[in-house]
C-alpha cells in the first residue's frame, strides 16, 4: 500500500470544537513548539469554511505533490 492510499480518520462527528481545539493546542505548545492556543471559535470557523468538503482531501486537491 502506498502512503498516498491512506486516509486520516474524520473527526467531525467524534470530537467537539472544544476537544479539537484542546488537541491542537497541546500539539502546538509541546514537542518544542511555542505557538499560541487554538480556540473553539477558530475550530468552528474552519468547520464552517470547509463544510462543503464531503470527500477525503487528496494531495492533488491540496496542491501537494504526491510521492
Amino acid at each position: 500500500m502506498c502512503s498516498s492510499d491512506l486516509m486520516m480518520t474524520p473527526w467531525a462527528s467524534a470530537l467537539s470544537d472544544a476537544e479539537i481545539a484542546a488537541v491542537l493546542t497541546y500539539v502546538r505548545s509541546n514537542f518544542g513548539n511555542t505557538a499560541e492556543a487554538v480556540t473553539e471559535e477558530q475550530v468552528a470557523g474552519v468547520r464552517a469554511a470547509t463544510s462543503s468538503q464531503t470527500s477525503p482531501y487528496t494531495t492533488d486537491g491540496l496542491g501537494i505533490a504526491g510521492e
